[in-house]
């Protein structure tokens, strides 16, 4: 074998491949991976922007260059952050401090990470990867990111006369919002209406929180006169739907407000203070509406009330319970005269 003859064609086959190089015929081997297409993060949070390759050549003329088209301005490209010859640099002064790579460089891994992230970095993002001697290919990444925001408080406005007939425009806007904000507008009767499934206390509730302003004094005693009518009558049905904690709720409130208006004496205030007695009794709690009923009777007998006897009945019952039955006996006989 002749060794210089091998020694040669192997010199000459070295030469030839630096030649290739040279001329770019020798194939590329350096691959940009496809990228997810977009990424979206709410602003403030942390926004990672994969970018990975393939090579075939060492790490040692790794060259990384990350740029971003502004959504905001895409006539301007600006630089985000550079890796070459063993350092990154910064890029564009608002990206300082916030930018770095996820990963120890050099490495086939350059994604890139961004705090604190913010509208405006609202963009399309590129990176661009060499890697001497690896030539050609696909050495461009493309990544769109999205820095999402709740949209801020609406600005609303009517535009045109506020007369009949006439023709407006009503104007809906926030200052912030991305993606833009959405506005849904429905009309609205002039008093806030309960759902369809709101419980009669519910209901009751509402009633008494209307706003009065427009009503007269003789209009809003009448008003609240008619609530405690309903009160009372929901607190019968209460009580003969053996609810009777719920039903001396509805008493008490409806003998509150009789009382504010009508006074302690009157027929109805009196009444509703029996009714109240008989609600307690009902619970167990004898004592408490004995102590009612004949407040009540006594003051039935002082302004002779057309029905004392009923009143009477009341408390006759409320002292059977209490094992008085001789006392209670003389009240039923009253009551029958």
């Amino acid at each position: 074998m002749n060794f210089s003859n091998l020694r040669g064609e192997r010199k000459k086959r070295v030469r030839q491949i630096k030649a290739d190089l040279e001329a770019g015929s020798v194939a590329a081997s350096l691959e940009v991976s496809e990228s997810p297409g977009s990424v979206q993060v709410a602003r403030g949070q942390t926004a990672v922007l994969p970018c990975t390759f393939s090579t075939s050549a060492a790490l040692i003329n790794l060259n990384v260059i990350w740029m971003v088209i502004p959504l905001s301005n895409a006539n301007q490209p600006e630089q985000v952050i550079l890796y070459q010859g063993g350092q990154m640099f910064d890029g564009a002064p608002r990206f300082h401090g916030r930018v770095g790579f996820t990963g120890t460089m050099p490495a086939t891994n350059v994604s890139i990470f961004i705090n604190n992230t913010q509208l405006s970095d609202t963009g399309t993002y590129q990176c661009l990867v060499n890697n001497l001697p690896d030539r050609g290919g696909r050495n461009i990444g493309v990544t769109g990111l999205t820095v999402l925001v709740p949209p801020s408080a609406p600005h609303c406005q009517i535009q045109g006369p506020q007369d009949i007939g006439s023709d407006v425009i009503l104007l809906c806007s926030s200052e912030e919002g991305t993606p833009r904000p959405t506005y849904l507008w429905e009309k609205l009767d002039s008093s806030l209406q309960l759902p369809p499934t709101a419980t009669q206390e519910e209901r009751i509730e509402r009633e008494k929180e209307l706003s009065e302003d427009t009503l007269s004094v003789e209009e809003k005693a009448n008003t609240h006169l008619l609530l405690g009518m309903c009160l009372d009558t929901y607190a019968r049905y209460l009580l003969f739907s053996k609810q009777p904690s719920q039903a001396q709720r509805m008493y008490e409130e409806a003998l509150q407000i009789s009382e504010e208006i009508l006074g302690g004496r009157h027929p109805q205030t009196i009444v509703l203070l029996s009714d109240l007695a008989t609600t307690l009794d009902a619970q167990g709690r004898s004592d408490e509406a004995c102590v009612h009923a004949q407040r009540a009777s006594d003051l039935a007998r002082q302004v002779e009330h057309p029905e004392l006897h009923v009143l009477l009945s009341n408390l006759a019952a409320a002292l059977t319970h209490r094992e008085r039955y001789a006392q209670a006996e003389e009240i039923y006989k009253e009551a029958l005269k």
